[in-house]
């Protein structure tokens, strides 16, 4: 059975319902980042990133990093390396850069970026690559995470599957 509350449309959602002028964040994180060790630094770049574009129902989003470190309280090298990790690695935003002193963009990738699975596979690639699904920022100065990297975790992460069924197999007495 809904609830309805008085004066309100039948078509709102619980959610806007309850909580008005609030952030969607995707299970996922819940499930799969806050459940982790992620550093609670890259937590905070994470939520001021998803605040200030899904949050306000923008696509794309002007922010400078003096912004992401105000915003989400960090250093400059943490802010630059959140933002790394999230667009280059993760692929969640795209990140257009500004010229000189002006804003870069943060554009919010497709849909498919942010499902379950999607946001697994790409960590997998960059652990894979890194030892970690979070590189340090002196990792990604040394290697940065490009296509040609991420295509390199893949194979690589394909690679290590295909062994493990292999052991599995050997070991298996059927």
């Amino acid at each position: 059975m809904s609830h309805k509350f008085r004066g309100e449309k039948k078509s709102n959602h619980l959610r806007t319902a309850f909580l008005p002028n609030t952030t969607p964040v995707p299970n996922w994180f819940f499930d799969f980042i806050l459940a982790e060790q992620m550093p609670h630094e890259l937590r905070s770049v994470f939520l001021f990133l998803i605040r200030k574009t899904i949050g306000w129902n923008n696509a794309s989003e002007e922010q400078t990093l003096n912004h992401i470190e105000r915003g989400a309280c960090v250093s400059r090298n943490v802010a630059v390396r959140a933002v790394q990790v999230f667009c280059d690695c993760w692929g969640l935003w795209k990140r257009i850069p500004g010229r000189g002193r002006h804003m870069s963009v943060f554009e919010v990738s497709e849909h498919a970026a942010w499902t379950k699975e999607r946001v697994w596979e790409r960590r997998n690639w960059v652990q894979t690559i890194y030892q970690s699904d979070m590189p340090t920022l002196e990792q990604l100065r040394a290697r940065p995470c490009t296509a040609e990297v991420l295509a390199e975790g893949e194979r690589l992460w394909k690679l290590s599957l295909r062994e493990i069924a292999e052991v599995d197999k050997e070991e298996s007495p059927f």
